[in-house]
C-alpha cells in the first residue's frame, strides 16, 4: 500500500493495519490519526516517533503479539507482515526449526517476552546465532 491509500483509508482500516506491523493499540491509534501524511519518509518518521514514546505495558502488547520465529505461521493467526517477514524460515530444516523453538522457550524463560529481530532474508542459523548472543544479555 502507498501513502496516498494509506491516507484514504477509514480511521479503523488504517489502524488495523498499522497493527498488523506493531500490535500497539496506543501506537496504532496516534499514527493513525496524524493521517494525512505527505509521503512514506513522514509516516515512517511519525510510525518511529511514536514507537519510542511507548509506555512498557505498551510495548509488551505488541510484544506478546508476536509470533515466534520459525514456529507455526497459520494464515489468519498471526500478522500477515510476520508471515512475509518470517517465509525464509518456512524451508528450515527439522533440525533447524526445533533449534528455533527450543531457544525461542529459552529466550521467553529468561526475558520474559518472544524474542524479536527482523527475519527478512535472514536464515535460521543466522537467527540462532543472533539469538544465542542476546542470551548472554
Amino acid at each position: 500500500m502507498n501513502t496516498d491509500g494509506f491516507n484514504r483509508l477509514p480511521r479503523d482500516s488504517a489502524e488495523s493495519w498499522l497493527l498488523d506491523c506493531c500490535a500497539s493499540r496506543a501506537w496504532a491509534g496516534v499514527v493513525a490519526a496524524g493521517r494525512p501524511y505527505a509521503d512514506r519518509g513522514s509516516l515512517l518518521a511519525s510510525a518511529s516517533t511514536e514507537v519510542h514514546a511507548l509506555d512498557w505495558p505498551e510495548v509488551e502488547e505488541a510484544l506478546r503479539a508476536h509470533p515466534p520465529l520459525g514456529g507455526q505461521l497459520e494464515a489468519g493467526t498471526p500478522s500477515a507482515m510476520a508471515r512475509a517477514e518470517q517465509a525464509g524460515l518456512a524451508g528450515a530444516g527439522a533440525a533447524a526449526t526445533l533449534a528455533l523453538a527450543e531457544s525461542n522457550r529459552s529466550y521467553e524463560s529468561r526475558f520474559g517476552y518472544v524474542f524479536l529481530t527482523c527475519a527478512d532474508q535472514r536464515d535460521a542459523p543466522d537467527i540462532l546465532a543472533e539469538m544465542k548472543q542476546r542470551m548472554n544479555n
